[in-house]
């Protein structure tokens, strides 16, 4: 339910944001989207994030990994545990283990228990920044992609490596390798770089489908253990069935700047775009293909990442009913307590050439620490007023919202 999520986003300005979707007052849109919490931890950019049950953890160019426990609306730990830009952090399907690496080369694994470094491996790709790691659904194994361009399988049982790859002669994939994230079971994965997704098979080891794309991948999620969708470069999403080669690939243009990250979770899809646009889309998919836009937000930063937490599965506010078309639903308090910051955060935005001036006060009233810090932006139309009409396929949907 659309309710029941939480969208939580970071930034190019440090900032750490939540946003909820709630039914509208207003006559022509069903849902609206707000803020419910922002925090300002780091010192620098927030580059990844990841979730398990009511954690969030944000990774940071600062070198820092920030830990949040949602239930309590609180930062929890702050781990110094990489000596460079924090580029992707996974938590273990269990929650026991939370596994980051970074631009140090260094892949770290650490205990959520007592948030300890359980172990390291300093090379994990001998030397190279480190990209990105993902973690298979049963907790078992996990991949990694690095800078010398080498896709390494790790046993997560007894902490070890268990195969590396070559993947330098791959001409397709480019010099980089941005991403490497498991399907839905864990039966596949895929692996991006330049123009290029790979889909591999996890029992053969091998590619069995390629997809080449008009622009380079900025953001990948699995809908399914076919259907796969690529935020790109450009501004497009790309949706495809790896499965079917003698289908053509959908496309549809959502923002006039890159897709900079993307989430799906349960028939929607959540986007943000490097301009601060942050939307959520209804997926449909059945003959056809269609995404029809719920709601969105302009947020005024420059967004960085974002994920997804649906907050009934982890018994932090009740299901709520939704009555479809109900606009005179009114709004539904939940016991979700505000983040607790120390300082008030004023951000100020000029935009008109996309330049983004912060000012950031640390002392406050005792009034302002109690309620928590503050984000004030000049005003600006936002999105959420704007038609927007979405060609996918075949289908055709135009939405006010």
């Amino acid at each position: 339910m659309a309710t029941s999520i939480e969208i939580v986003v970071g930034t190019y300005e440090e900032f750490l944001l939540g946003y909820r979707i709630r039914p509208s007052r207003s006559n022509n849109r069903k849902y609206d989207m707000y803020q419910s919490f922002s925090t300002h931890s780091h010192t620098s950019s927030i580059r990844c994030l990841a979730s398990n049950g009511k954690y969030v953890a944000s990774g940071g160019c600062d070198d820092r990994i920030c830990v949040y426990d949602l239930e309590a609306r609180k930062e929890v730990e702050d781990l110094y545990i990489h000596d460079g830009t924090v580029n992707s952090i996974q938590f273990v399907p269990d929650c026991s283990y939370l596994i980051s690496c970074g631009a140090d080369g260094k892949m770290v694994f650490t205990k959520t228990s007592n948030w300890k470094i359980d172990r390291v491996f300093e090379k994990a790709h001998k030397g190279s920044p480190v990209n990105y790691v993902s973690v298979h659904s049963s907790g078992k194994l996990a991949l990694s992609i690095g800078n010398d361009k080498i896709l390494r399988t790790w046993n997560l049982i007894n902490g070890r490596q268990a195969f590396a790859t070559s993947l330098k002669n791959n001409k397709a994939l480019g010099n980089s390798l941005e991403f490497v994230i498991w399907s839905i079971s864990g039966e596949y994965f895929l692996v991006a770089g330049k123009d290029t997704v790979e889909v591999w098979s996890t029992e053969k080891a091998e590619v069995i489908s390629t997809k080449k794309c008009e622009s380079e991948p900025t953001s990948i999620c699995w809908i399914t253990d076919t259907d796969i969708l690529v935020g790109m470069e450009n501004g497009k999403l790309l949706f495809f069935n790896w499965e079917d080669e003698n289908e053509e690939a959908t496309m549809c243009e959502i923002y006039d700047n890159r897709v900079k990250a993307m989430k799906y979770h349960d028939g929607y899809l959540t986007t943000a775009s490097s301009k601060g646009e942050l939307n959520l889309w209804k997926v449909i998919i059945d003959e056809k293909v269609e995404i029809e836009m719920i709601c969105g937000i302009d947020i005024g930063c420059r967004l960085t990442c974002l994920d997804v937490i649906d907050l009934s599965k982890i018994g932090i506010i009740k299901e709520v009913k939704e009555e479809d078309g109900d606009e005179d639903m009114p709004l539904k308090k939940t016991d979700v307590k505000t983040f607790k910051t120390k300082g008030t955060v004023v951000v100020e935005i000029d935009n008109d050439d996309d330049d983004y001036d912060i000012l950031i006060t640390s002392k406050a009233s005792k009034k302002r620490q109690h309620e928590g810090s503050s984000t004030k932006k000049k005003p600006k139309t936002p999105i959420n007023n704007k038609r927007k009409s979405v060609r996918l396929s075949n289908g055709f949907v135009e939405e006010d919202c």
